[in-house]
């Protein structure tokens, strides 16, 4: 061993080639910690290199984008070849407002404690989705001719 040597981790050299490294992994949805396994390094080292050099950190952004390009890009040509669950898929996370399964629904209260019998029916008849519901346990429901 040299003595001029200090113990502990040698100096290590970051290189376009380590960037393209860092950009190619993060693009295929590794993370950071499986990056630093890929490329033999320890996660201490990664994130204390990754506050001193931005190109690390843009590395792995620029990376992570790439990859969520190349899938939503894959995503919409199986969508416009015919691929339904892609089309399903592409249109839930697009357009969530118009092609989302789940809907908000708004509650309102209302105090039907000072309500009549027939108030009270008139009202839930006014609602059909409740109507429908409540048919079979309130017979009442079902207007008669």
């Amino acid at each position: 061993m040299n003595k001029n040597m200090k113990p502990g981790p040698k100096p290590r050299k970051t290189t376009q080639e380590f960037f393209e490294q860092i950009e190619h992994h993060a693009s295929r949805g590794l993370s950071q910690q499986q990056i630093c396994h890929a490329l033999g390094i320890s996660e201490t080292w990664w994130y204390e290199a990754k506050h001193k050099n931005r190109e690390i950190s843009e590395s792995f952004k620029k990376g992570q984008a790439q990859g969520i390009g190349e899938v939503s890009n894959a995503i919409y040509e199986q969508a416009l070849a015919g691929s339904t669950g892609a089309a399903c898929f592409f249109l839930k996370n697009r357009d969530p407002d118009r092609w989302s399964d789940v809907k908000s629904v708004n509650a309102v209260q209302i105090n039907v404690s000072k309500l009549s019998d027939s108030q009270l029916l008139e009202e839930i008849r006014s609602d059909p989705v409740i109507t429908n519901s409540l048919q079979s346990v309130i017979p009442q429901l079902i207007e008669k001719e």
